[in-house]
């Protein structure tokens, strides 16, 4: 039920508590899943997020935040199943309101093209799934403050050097 309107844009306010999932994220009780980094993609990633720190601040402190948390690896030692630049995957999007599937293969920005699933790491999608691996979930705040739910299905990894750049 609606109660009152706020000052932002009439968004209005619900008299209703917030979804278990996002309880938990409030109390601090949810944790981010372990990410894992290849060593060949480090680089990489930082010098998108520095040099997106201008124009996409939000999004590039969010890479930041995720790459510091993560754990960076030989490339060797990463399952295929981790999302680094060029991977591929399969993951389920949910905001308690509606759900989608995504099929986006994560680029570096002058790589994207939405036209054929290819979405920039320096997207919330992008940033959301870098570093995760099949089997893993994490909720994540959108442009708009908005919860979502990203949870990864499955990855297709190409080896080195077979994309094009």
């Amino acid at each position: 039920m609606l109660s009152s309107f706020t000052a932002y844009g009439s968004r209005p306010i619900v008299d209703e508590p917030p979804s278990p999932a996002i309880a938990l994220m409030m109390q601090g009780l949810v944790m981010d899943p372990p990410l894992i980094i290849r060593e060949r993609d480090e680089d990489a990633l930082y010098d998108i997020a520095f040099d997106a720190m201008l124009c996409s601040p939000r999004l590039a402190g969010g890479l930041l935040d995720e790459l510091r948390r993560a754990t960076v690896r030989s490339d060797d030692e990463v399952p295929t199943q981790v999302i680094g630049l060029g991977s591929a995957a399969v993951c389920f999007e949910s905001d308690g309101a509606r759900s989608r599937y995504h099929w986006p293969r994560i680029v570096e920005p002058a790589q994207a093209d939405p036209e054929v699933g290819c979405v920039s790491v320096l997207t919330d999608l992008g940033v959301a799934l870098i570093g995760m691996a099949a089997g893993q979930s994490i909720l994540w705040r959108d442009r708009c403050g908005g919860l979502r739910r990203f949870s990864v299905l499955e990855v297709e990894t190409p080896e080195p050097g077979s994309l094009p750049v």
